[in-house]
Parts: C-alpha cells; sequence; structure tokens
C-alpha cells in the first residue's frame, strides 16, 4: 500500500510535464491524420471487418497520448530513482514505437503500403514492450500505461493484417 501511495503522490507531484507530454504527443497524432487526409481511402477500399475511420482516429489519438504519457513517465521515474543512462534505451524504444505508430498511418492509409504499415505497426508493439521490459522495477502506473499501449497497438496490427487478408 505504501508503494501506491509513493507512486500515485509521484504522479501528482509530475502532473503537469505527464499531461503536457500526454497532450504535445496526441496533437502530433491529430495533425498527422489532419494533413495526411487519406481516410476515404480505407472507406473506399475496406470491408466490413474494418472500423470506421472516427474509430481509428479516436484508437490513433488514445495511443499517440499514451505514447507521450509513457515516455514522460519513463524519463520522470528514471530522473529520480535511477542513473539516466540506465533509462535512455528504454526511452529511445518508447520514442520509437511512437514514430512507429505514427508511421503505420503515413504508410497504411496515405501511400497505400499496408504489408508495410502491418510491419510498423508490429514494430510499435515490439518497441512499447522492450521499453516496458528494459526498465528495473517500474512504477505501476508506468505498466498500466505500457499494458494500456500494447493493446491499442495491438488493435492496428490487427486491423491491417484484416485488411490485407
Amino acid at each position: 500500500m505504501r508503494k501506491w501511495k509513493r507512486e500515485l503522490d509521484f504522479a501528482a507531484a509530475n502532473a503537469a510535464s505527464l499531461g503536457i507530454a500526454a497532450f504535445l504527443a496526441a496533437m502530433g497524432g491529430v495533425l498527422l491524420w489532419v494533413s495526411g487526409g487519406s481516410g476515404w481511402y480505407l472507406v473506399k477500399t475496406a470491408g466490413r471487418d474494418v472500423p470506421s475511420v472516427a474509430a481509428l482516429f479516436t484508437l490513433s489519438l488514445a495511443v499517440c497520448g499514451f505514447c507521450g504519457l509513457f515516455e514522460a513517465l519513463i524519463l520522470a521515474w528514471g530522473r529520480a530513482v535511477c542513473p539516466m543512462r540506465s533509462v535512455w534505451p528504454s526511452a529511445c524504444c518508447a520514442a520509437g514505437a511512437y514514430l512507429a505508430h505514427l508511421g503505420w498511418y503515413a504508410a497504411a492509409l496515405c501511400t497505400r503500403m499496408t504489408l508495410f504499415g502491418g510491419i510498423l505497426a508490429i514494430a510499435a508493439v515490439v518497441l512499447t514492450a522492450a521499453a516496458r521490459l528494459l526498465l528495473r522495477r517500474p512504477p505501476v502506473l508506468l505498466t498500466a500505461a505500457a499494458l494500456a499501449l500494447l493493446a491499442g497497438e495491438s488493435c492496428f496490427v490487427t486491423v491491417t493484417f484484416s485488411r490485407i487478408l
């Protein structure tokens, strides 16, 4: 119980930086979706198995926000608990997962390279898992953010390969 209280106090003390990171990452995803403008192609070519563009946009917004939160939690936790040189590989994997997720939209919807988009979606899942596994004794909040992120990214893998098959 003390560990939970300590972790919640830590999150409350860093709430501003965590919130700003999540917001900025989500806005990066929004800017990509708005400037990409290729959601119509998914609607035109998708079967009944693929969710609507609005559902994919909402899920992508949540995944981008959790990517920012995950990255901020890694950096804030690392700065407070352990030397930064042991946190950098995990932070780089988390940043790579965010970029792979953004690349999924560009590859799968904008350039119509669905297979490459699927590879990027799998890379995002693998990098998120690697970022979580590289940390020693991470807080429960960080693990929860990683699990939420893995669930969202797995949905994009499923959507991508359901379009291919």
